[in-house]
């Protein structure tokens, strides 16, 4: 711990690295750096979170092409041998302005790019979130595609967001913003894989649903100079802690509980290292910690815990740890499903095997999650992309290594918001309305592989809101990996409909 922080302090002196040691320091959700890194490298079953590289995004303008009705009113006589004739014209404003946009040809030969309906036996196979790769060239200043520009704010002007359902009349909800640094450090949020199909998940959403609204939840972390200020509950974090110590059958008297905060020799220690003023609050704790018979147990201030057991927990014989495929994975979540219901604790637990990237060696890796299926539609996509159980397996040790256990505060709800289709969140894709980290153009059409539905909560999110996070296939990095492989970078959408949003980021063709 005391290394930790002093290295932490060394790199204060760049402003750039501040965040980036600061987020090796503290794991936080999708976007931060994963305790497994810090807890042992030599681990071979690791989860990897997205990194990207921020966009800058310039707030453009399109033109707004505007038409308008004319309608001849009627001749009416006015009074009797007057002969007065009056003629009312009217001029009716067009409500429904519609930018100036380049469709891709609907004649040319799509690839099936929308969710699978054949999900009852085997889950869609869409894409990890977790698996990055690292490009060794400069991001490419080349744009394929100059988007139209619009200024977002005009919703009186807003075009038809293709709705999955009419509403009565427009809700009064709160604008959103959207956050456009989705994750700085090296590489980008790219799968590695021979086809589509290989990339799987047990997302419940698929592009037959009728979805109407879904909820959006304010993050209660708020962050100041890449410190939390505000917003944690340590009493929760405890009560979580203890709760989980519980259900692995630790004694309530064998707790001993710390947070991770440095004491004062140490503090004293860094600022001297680091030679300049340490933002307030940076000492501030991030996680509680507890110890026993072999078990550590950490709940950091996003409510995700982590545990981890020393040695590994042993297994039944019989299951190999080691390059497993996707139905050996299936048959171990079925085990630890099993053996490990009363810590997983949910009413229907739904394996989610998810994964099927490969690595740079060219071995596929899949990863085992839970989630509760619950009868409510709504409530179901929110579990899976919230509260989740993950385990980690090590073939080193020929066990479970860690389980990670992700339960975000979700009691600022702001609303539940009118959602686009999947077809029109295309449209706006293809118009250069989406946010990534993928250090090339857009290609055309015919490269979008797929797309999902999922939230988006890392450390930087304002607001928790639902994404359609795209796949594309990326003609600059086909075969560079091994012959024949295919990189599918993830370009992400707003779901929520325009009107509600203070800004969509429109992309530049530039990327740092």
């Amino acid at each position: 711990m005391r290394e930790e922080h002093i290295m932490d302090a060394l790199n204060m002196l760049d402003e750039a690295m501040i965040k980036e040691v600061d987020r090796v320091r503290d794991e936080s959700g999708n976007n931060g750096i994963d305790r497994e890194t810090e807890m042992g490298k030599n681990r071979d079953e690791k989860e990897s979170p997205d990194m990207g590289n921020k966009n800058e995004n310039e707030k453009g303008r399109i033109e707004w092409r505007h038409r308008a009705v004319y309608l001849s009113g009627a001749c009416l006589t006015l009074a009797a041998g007057m002969g007065i004739l009056i003629i009312l014209a009217n001029r009716l404003p067009e409500f429904m302005k519609r930018p100036n946009r380049i469709i891709a040809d609907e004649t040319a030969k799509k690839p099936d790019w929308t969710a699978s309906d054949e999900a009852a036996k085997e889950p869609d196979r869409t894409a990890s979130e977790e698996t990055v790769k690292e490009p060794d060239r400069a991001a490419s200043e080349e744009t394929v595609r100059e988007p139209d520009r619009t200024a977002l704010e005009e919703t009186a002007g807003t075009p038809d967001d293709g709705i999955a359902g009419e509403t009565a009349e427009t809700p009064d909800l709160p604008l959103l913003a959207i956050v456009e640094d989705i994750g700085e450090g090296m590489g980008y949020e790219g799968y590695l894989a021979y086809d589509i199909s290989e990339l799987v998940n047990a997302n419940p959403w698929n592009n037959d649903m009728e979805i109407v609204t879904l909820p959006v939840f304010q993050n209660p972390i708020i962050y100041e100079d890449f410190c939390a200020v505000s917003g944690t509950d340590f009493e929760k974090m405890e009560t979580f802690l203890r709760d989980l110590a519980g259900r692995l059958g630790i004694e309530e008297g064998s707790l001993m509980i710390a947070d991770d905060a440095p004491d004062k020799e140490e503090q004293e220690e860094i600022k001297s290292k680091a030679g300049t003023d340490l933002p307030e609050g940076y000492f501030n704790p991030r996680r509680l910690i507890a110890q026993a018979d072999g078990i550590r147990i950490e709940v950091d201030i996003t409510m995700t815990a982590l545990i981890e057991f020393n040695p590994a927990k042993a297994m039944s014989v019989g299951y190999r740890l080691n390059g497993q495929s996707y139905e050996e994975m299936l048959s171990i979540a079925q085990y630890l499903k099993d053996e490990y219901r009363e810590l997983i604790k949910m009413e229907n637990p739904v394996i989610n095997v998810d994964g099927g990237d490969y690595n740079i060696y060219e071995e596929q890796t899949y990863h085992i999650r839970f989630f509760d299926g619950v009868d409510d539609l709504e409530e179901r996509i929110v579990n899976y992309n919230f509260n989740q159980v993950s385990f980690i397996l090590s073939s080193e040790e020929e066990g479970i290594w860690l389980i990670r256990i992700h339960k975000p505060n979700l009691s600022k709800k702001v609303g539940d918001y009118p959602i686009i289709s999947v077809e029109k969140a295309r449209e706006l894709l293809l118009d250069g309305y989406f946010i990534t980290s993928v250090p090339f153009g857009l290609p055309e059409a015919d490269y979008i592989a797929k797309a999902e539905l999922i939230y988006r909560y890392g450390e930087g999110e304002k607001y928790y809101m639902p994404y359609y996070r795209f796949y594309v296939e990326i003609p600059e990095e086909k075969g560079r990996a091994f012959d024949g492989a295919k990189t599918y970078g993830a370009y992400y959408v707003p779901a929520v409909e325009s009107k509600y949003l203070s800004g969509l980021p429109v992309w530049d063709g530039n990327f740092h």
